[in-house]
């Protein structure tokens, strides 16, 4: 049902974003009700992490929530995975609309901190984030800055019992952290 997205770049690895782009819009495609005009997908994506909320339009305007699937997610982390550029990172969130024409526009948050909604991310999450997906210190916004310093204050102060597992391996395996 894809026929066209507006707002994705020609980057390195251009075939692999547009498969996993296929395949996000192909999944929210198949959630628009039968009386719908276009749903709509807004998300914030960290590396274990997310959060996202889904609403389709209906062709007189009404609003319908939308329940999306553990597999849509999947799809989105995808996305992010394959859109990452080594030393400048991966999208924080997304806002993608498909009308039941096929057509789609997307729209990617690389430089603002995303809307966690109720409970945002905490520190942590941004360094774990950082962890899977790099971006030099040379372009990090300012808001990530203060979340990783933020996240390394609680690391200290709360000890191991506050690590994502991955740095819980890497300190096991001898490869503690200079941040630490």
């Amino acid at each position: 049902m894809f026929d066209g997205l507006d707002g994705l770049g020609r980057d390195k690895g251009h075939d692999a974003q547009q498969k996993a782009v296929q395949a996000v819009v192909n999944a929210l495609y198949d959630l628009l009700p039968p009386e719908g005009d276009h749903i709509e997908h807004r998300g914030f994506y960290l590396a274990r992490l997310y959060g996202s909320d889904t609403v389709a339009t209906t062709v007189n305007g009404g609003k319908v929530s939308v329940v999306v699937s553990r597999e849509v997610d999947k799809a989105f982390v995808e996305l992010r995975r394959v859109m990452y550029m080594p030393g400048f990172g991966s999208w924080f969130s997304v806002w993608m609309t498909v009308w039941a024409d096929g057509h789609a526009k997307t729209e990617f948050n690389y430089d603002h901190e995303p809307d966690g909604g109720a409970t945002p991310p905490g520190g942590i999450a941004y360094i774990s984030d950082l962890q899977m997906y790099p971006i030099d210190e040379a372009n990090r916004p300012e808001w990530l800055k203060q979340r990783v310093a933020e996240g390394i204050a609680d690391l200290r102060k709360y000890g191991k019992k506050s690590y994502p597992p991955w740095l819980l391996a890497m300190v096991k395996a001898g490869n503690k952290p200079s941040w630490l």
